[in-house]
């Protein structure tokens, strides 16, 4: 494989180019993949390497946020799909200020005895 060639654009389109010698029938021949993302991305951040198999391919988005798929087209694309190894959430990495230092459980709290309520509570809230 020869003059491999990726290129990322702000509004979410990949375009990767590439010669390969031809596993059927001989010769060389110049490959194309272009694809539209469903939202824009962040190209100075996105990468891509040549793995065995193919491109590895890192897209970062241009803002937070679930996608509700990868490319604006609704067909399957068969030579695309996902490392769920490499698979991140949107909110991975991303640590809540109000959250920090407090455990995944809520620590339940003790009645008082002196008047049968929870700390905090009022009559009125009876």
């Amino acid at each position: 494989m020869t003059d491999q060639k990726v290129v990322f654009e702000p509004g979410g389109r990949i375009v990767i180019s590439f010669d390969a010698d031809a596993r059927i029938g001989g010769g060389r021949h110049s490959y194309l993949m272009d694809v539209v993302l469903n939202k824009p991305i962040n190209p100075e951040k996105s990468v891509w390497s040549l793995g065995v198999r193919g491109f590895d391919i890192i897209v970062e988005k241009a803002k937070l946020g679930m996608w509700p798929r990868l490319t604006r087209t609704t067909a399957k694309l068969p030579y695309v799909t996902i490392d769920w190894d490499r698979w991140q959430e949107d909110d991975d990495g991303l640590a809540d200020p109000e959250e920090e230092g407090q455990d995944d459980e809520e620590e339940e709290e003790e009645p008082d005895p002196e008047n049968d309520l929870f700390p905090g509570q009022q009559k009125s809230e009876l």
